[in-house]
């Protein structure tokens, strides 16, 4: 099975400043690496950056280059482009989600993915009748 992780996963596995939160999303990285193919897309990498590099957590430039190469290494990495904008555009509307949200929807669902992992959206919500919304931080 293909999983879509979203930015917010990806920085409670590299950051410990919340533990629990922390151990959660590397025990589900983990297990999905076991078991499935794990993609993100160009946008959750460029969010990862940017979390990173904020006052917050102060993370070195070369400390998140090694992370996000590790990050491109093992996983899918979805790309962005004009069909993702409209296919955002369309789920945005729909279901009402932010802009950025729609976009990891639409990512999620161009992948072919089962699942979407994510803090902020609606837990256990299916979107298009084939992706199914998981808050595995709950």
């Amino acid at each position: 099975m293909r999983m879509f992780i979203d930015t917010n996963i990806l920085v409670y596995a590299h950051i410990e400043d919340e533990p629990v939160k922390s151990a959660k999303a590397k025990m589900l990285i983990r297990e999905q690496l076991a078991n499935d193919e794990i993609v993100v897309s160009v946008q959750v990498l460029n969010e990862f950056y940017a979390n990173l590099a904020k006052p917050r957590f102060n993370t070195p430039h070369a400390i998140i280059v090694d992370y996000l190469s590790g990050i491109v290494r093992s996983f899918t990495v979805s790309p962005l482009n004009l069909s993702t904008v409209s296919a955002a555009l369309r789920l945005k509307e729909r279901y009402g989600y932010s802009w950025w949200d729609s976009l990891i929807l639409a990512a999620a669902l161009e992948s072919d993915c089962e699942k979407c992992y994510s803090e902020d959206m609606q837990d256990g919500q299916l979107i298009e009748n084939r992706l199914t919304v998981v808050n595995p931080l709950a």
